[in-house]
């Protein structure tokens, strides 16, 4: 498995679907302490690196310095390699740079059935970063509900919460990304 850490500045990206599918997520939680959040969900981003985090189930994240816009900023992610999902968070204080953990919590997977993987990033007041989730192997789709939380000491920054569902349930959706290239 791997996670994808992507800093970048923030680009505009124009949603190509709009989904609702199965219950609502529950509302996000965003601190005043952080002046944009956008989520969504894009074919792989090209990957310029990894970087160690041994919170997480293959002990490092995917960088990506320069990955194109997200393709829907819908919250219904089919359960497809090649597909990530994240978060592009700036801090409200443009002087402002803070370590926090990224928390991604999921149905569980694997033998172990572990359901909650973090890594330590930083966020900016400056430019957007984006924390996100790939699927890369065929282990990693779980149907269900999935976060991604930002936490700083005990305060939680951002949650924002996706669903991923069979592709049969979003046939559109799910055709978007071309063949993604697997890690075995």
């Amino acid at each position: 498995m791997r996670l994808s850490f992507i800093l970048f500045l923030c680009l505009v990206a124009e949603p190509v679907l709009a989904q609702s599918v199965g219950a609502p997520p529950p509302a996000d939680i965003i601190s005043r302490d952080v002046a944009s959040v956008e989520a969504g969900l894009s074919c792989a981003f090209p990957v310029d690196g990894k970087t160690d985090a041994p919170g997480t189930v293959a002990g490092s994240v995917n960088v990506v310095r320069d990955p194109a816009g997200f393709m829907t900023k819908g919250r219904v992610v089919p359960a497809v390699l090649g597909f990530e999902f994240g978060v592009r968070a700036r801090l409200a204080d443009p002087m402002r740079s803070q370590v926090v953990t990224i928390v991604v919590t999921h149905p569980p997977i694997g033998p172990e059935g572990i359901t909650k993987e973090t890594w330590d990033t930083t966020l900016d007041g400056m430019e957007s970063l984006l924390n996100s989730y790939r699927f890369e192997k065929t282990s990693e789709l779980v149907t269900g509900r999935w976060a991604i939380s930002a936490v700083a000491g005990s305060q939680t920054l951002y949650r924002v919460a996706y669903d991923v569902v069979d592709p049969a349930s979003v046939p559109d959706l799910a055709q978007l990304c071309d063949a993604p290239e697997v890690q075995s």
